[in-house]
């Protein structure tokens, strides 16, 4: 049989230290899978159970950050074991960290995070796409994660619950109440964060009416049933011209990919940031 030592190249003769050489016939072939010579190319299902876990974390943590002996895992959901995790693998390679947190295997779509917290949490499993409002499951208990902007103004804002709201008469209301309003914006079928707090202005007490049913609804539909993972997910501004004139890499803000908060979000403290074709836009109050 060949050994798995002839899959590797130069830079991954690491993981042959971690014990990688496996002699577990489904591990091989696992391994096998996975691994190319230039990245690693994992599907849906891997992040969907704990199988092959111990696997997973050993080969992100040498391809990806180099340094898999220092890396820390944690055994529940810990905020504050986690971030110093976080705070880890962004000292290691802060590029490499960004892949992981951005990650989405071929055909599938997990959210800003999911495969971070699959990494460092070691009975964490991705709940996969079919999963409507579940996310992440560490033993038998559910989170939603969230990819959210984080501002003084705003809190946690710029993210939709999904389909699991039953929403519609709220969005066609507040899009109702923009025709109604002086200088509304053009897009016909949204609803902008301008146009609400014009709204609120002109319309007070209908804005407040709407608020209300939209925050019950949420509530009582969708944050009630767990706590939500919220990590930042802020992008930054356009690339600057360099002095020659070219246009630099788009750079990453340095909060991006950190864990800010695990909570159970308060009915009086959800609000709407916009509302758009891919439904409402949520914000929730909270000090960075």
């Amino acid at each position: 049989m060949k050994t798995f030592k002839a899959y590797l190249n130069e830079e991954e003769e690491r993981i042959n230290e971690m014990a990688m050489l496996s002699q577990n016939p489904e591990e091989y072939e696992f391994l096998k899978r996975v691994m190319s010579r230039t990245n690693l190319e994992f599907l849906p299902g891997d992040f969907e159970n704990t199988k092959f876990k111990r696997i997973i974390q050993q080969l992100i943590a040498a391809k990806w950050f180099h340094k898999a002996k220092d890396i820390k895992t944690s055994s529940a959901v810990d905020l504050k074991n986690l971030k110093t995790g976080i705070a880890q693998l962004k000292s290691i390679d802060k590029k490499a960290y960004e892949k992981l947190f951005s990650y989405k295997p071929k055909g599938s779509n997990p959210g800003p995070g999911e495969v971070v917290l699959y990494f460092l949490i070691d009975k964490a499993v991705i709940a996969g796409d079919n999963s409507r409002g579940i996310d992440l499951i560490v033993g038998s208990t559910e989170y939603e994660v969230k990819g959210a902007k984080v501002g003084a103004k705003h809190g946690l804002y710029g993210f939709q619950t999904g389909g699991t709201v039953s929403d519609t008469d709220i969005k066609a209301g507040f899009l109702k109440l923009k025709n109604k309003i002086k200088n509304p914006s053009k897009e016909k079928n949204n609803v902008t964060t301008k146009d609400l707090e014009q709204i609120e202005k002109e319309f007070p007490r209908d804005y407040k009416n709407l608020l209300s049913k939209y925050q019950k609804i949420v509530y009582d539909e969708y944050f009630s049933k767990k706590e939500i993972i919220f990590f930042n997910a802020n992008t930054s501004s356009k690339p600057k011209p360099r002095q020659d004139g070219s246009i630099g890499e788009q750079g990453i803000p340095a909060a991006r990919g950190n864990l800010e908060t695990i909570m159970r979000v308060k009915k009086e403290d959800i609000g709407i940031q916009e509302i758009g074709g891919r439904g409402i836009a949520v914000k929730i109050r909270y000090k960075p």
